[in-house]
């Protein structure tokens, strides 16, 4: 017995819904990957301190 006539469009659709939650896991993965690999900041890459707006109070917070 044949299929209905809307059966290709329906198996047209479920492939590319397939295919395209088979792209987003593998650009989640992908996206994961590259910021794990990312490496931390360092210390000396953090920019320096300054001391505006602390008004007559000369020294850095938590000193």
């Amino acid at each position: 017995m044949g299929r209905s006539p809307g059966a290709y469009r329906s198996d047209k659709r479920m492939k590319e819904l397939a295919r395209r939650k088979k792209q987003e896991e593998k650009r989640k993965r992908r996206l994961e990957r590259a910021a794990g690999a990312a490496p931390a900041p360092l210390a000396q890459d953090a920019p320096p301190l300054t001391l505006e707006g602390q008004g007559d109070n000369p020294t850095p917070p938590g000193v």
